[in-house]
């Protein structure tokens, strides 16, 4: 009580970097992919935070978009959304979590069972690619 505080603030140099990459430089491959608005993976994270999840089941069945928070035996909520897509289904973890969160607008998302997502923002000034590598439980 009556305790005064003193802050010693750094505050952050804002830099910019021009990338002259032409391609990306792995060998991966994707489809075309479909659009989603942002807002609808920002809802699945949330649900994701709601059950202290570090993973997201990303699931296409029948043009119906299923991305699941939870993990198996254990509470889970599940998100729809109608889209047009192949059947897949994979796993990824936190680090799609930390790409969410700056993802703003419509995005293209991409994947294939068990193989890495990529994620494309883009608008007039940037085309931003994320690629996101799955989880694969081994097991038999």
């Amino acid at each position: 009580v009556g305790e005064k505080v003193e802050a010693e603030l750094v505050i952050p140099k804002e830099e910019f970097e021009e990338c002259k990459m032409e391609e990306f430089p792995v060998s991966l491959k994707f489809d075309g992919g479909f659009s989603l608005n942002s807002s609808i993976l920002e809802s699945a994270l949330k649900n994701n935070n709601a059950l202290k999840s570090s993973s997201l089941v990303f699931e296409v069945k029948d043009s119906l978009l299923r991305i699941t928070s939870g993990n198996d035996n254990f509470d889970k909520l599940v998100l729809k959304e109608k889209i047009d897509y192949k059947n897949v289904t994979s796993k990824y973890g936190e680090m799609l979590s930390l790409i969410i969160v700056v993802l703003d607008g419509n995005v293209e998302l991409a994947f294939n069972d068990k193989y890495p997502m990529q994620i494309k923002e883009k608008n007039e000034q940037y085309l931003i690619k994320w690629v996101i590598s799955p989880i694969v439980e081994s097991g038999g």
